[in-house]
């Protein structure tokens, strides 16, 4: 039998959507018929949820608010998006409003943003933000879609959402990206039970080999192991800096542990030096005398959550490193960054297609990592104390049944945040 989800709307296009980006789901429509009186997404979607849970106790319920924000008009018609030329709601009245206020406005940069607050059935709330960027165009486009969807046009994008239909609008959507967020609550919470004791989502190396055993396939986002300083000028992020030796040794441990599975892994590396060298110890201690190591990209400095890695290390060439960093993963956007859970959702697309593997073991760096747990609710909130340490790892774990769930990987291996 499906799980009930309760959504607070009465809004049939958004409830299409709904359950086009979760299947699965009985989703149960319930207006909560109450003043959306607060100044933001988040408040008005806590006033809403917080209705509909107090009607359906021991259940999953749901709201959002969502609107479109143009940055030459200071952000509006944010939560006013449905009103913005007046009571009642008028599409058309909306759209024509928003163009006559852009007439002559060369930066038609806009935004629209989606929060979701949920209430589980433990009565905890939950609340999740996505965003699609992108510009307002100068006149109305395509007939899909619902709202302001004619007007915009996402970046990398010719069609406005209205053109492009409702599959291809649902993979770049902000109510898409906040509802993949939805989807790891949702899917997350019975499945991550089994592996953990109280805290969300942290496990051993011994962790790991029991998954394995039990017929599960883990991909391991593993942080390089123990390199010297990086100097803040440096634009290159220390891209030549090799490990120390303690940084050899406790890769080939990391190896050791985990070398039952040496015939079922994958490897690939950044191409950075010591992510490679990282990777190659690795694979020695695991007994593979001529690993496979692939090195990508896409693990590097040419990640997915780089927007500009010029503007990054700009930003950071200051040393406040975790400053910027904890910034990045509270708002979910940064200078030079691209956005927060965009990233995270086509970082773990690529990983699923390109690691086919019963296990793999893919190394790069703590940011990268720390950003994929942060997005994926693994750790609500980061200091320097619970930082990925060298060799720890963020976790894709994939069930027999199909059940995905995320964690912490502690290695045990190293106490260091940062090198030597």
């Amino acid at each position: 039998m499906a799980m009930k989800l309760y959504v607070a709307t009465h809004n049939v296009h958004k409830l299409r959507e709904i359950g086009e980006i979760l299947p699965g789901y009985e989703i149960v429509a319930d207006d909560p018929d109450v003043e959306e009186t607060a100044p933001d997404f988040a408040g008005n979607a806590l006033i809403k949820v917080r209705a509909i849970a107090a009607r359906h106790p021991g259940a999953w319920s749901m709201a959002d608010d969502s609107g479109l924000e143009v940055r030459a008009l200071g952000g509006a018609p944010g939560v006013r998006s449905a009103r913005y030329a007046g009571e009642p709601s008028n599409t058309p009245a909306n759209n024509a409003l928003l163009l006559k206020n852009l007439e002559g406005v060369a930066d038609r940069a806009a935004r629209f943003t989606c929060t979701v607050a949920l209430v589980d059935p433990e009565g905890r709330e939950h609340v999740v933000t996505g965003h699609c960027p992108g510009h307002i165009a100068h006149a109305p486009s395509g007939t899909a879609g619902f709202g302001y969807d004619p007007l915009f046009i996402p970046d990398g994008h010719e069609a406005s959402f209205a053109d492009l239909g409702e599959e291809a609008k649902n993979k770049i959507s902000h109510r898409g990206r906040a509802l993949a967020q939805v989807r790891v609550l949702l899917t997350g919470r019975d499945a991550l039970q089994r592996v953990r004791d109280g805290g969300l989502g942290e496990l051993t190396l011994e962790d790991v080999r029991r998954l394995l055993r039990e017929g599960n396939r883990v991909l391991l986002m593993t942080r390089h192991a123990e390199r010297p300083h990086i100097d803040h000028e440096d634009p290159s992020f220390g891209a030549t800096l090799p490990l120390t030796a303690d940084g050899e040794e406790m890769s080939r441990a990391f190896g050791r542990m985990l070398r039952d599975f040496a015939s079922v892994v994958q490897l690939a590396s950044s191409p950075l030096r010591r992510t490679m060298m990282t990777t190659e110890c690795i694979a020695e201690g695991m007994g593979l005398a001529q690993p496979d190591i692939s090195p990508e990209d896409a693990l590097g400095n040419g990640t997915f959550y780089f927007a500009d890695a010029h503007a990054v290390w700009e930003e950071f060439r200051d040393g406040s490193f975790f400053q910027k960093c904890f910034a990045y993963f509270e708002t979910g956007t940064y200078r030079g960054f691209a956005e927060l859970h965009a990233a995270t959702d086509a970082l773990e697309e690529w990983c699923l297609a390109h690691f086919t593997a019963p296990f793999a073991i893919f190394t790069t760096h703590d940011l990268y990592i720390a950003a994929y747990l942060a997005a994926r609710g693994v750790v609500d909130r980061f200091t320097v104390a619970n930082w990925p340490r060298f060799l720890d790892s963020a976790a894709i774990v994939l069930a027999p049944d199909g059940t995905r769930r995320y964690a912490l990987v502690r290695a045990g291996l190293s106490d260091r945040v940062s090198g030597v």
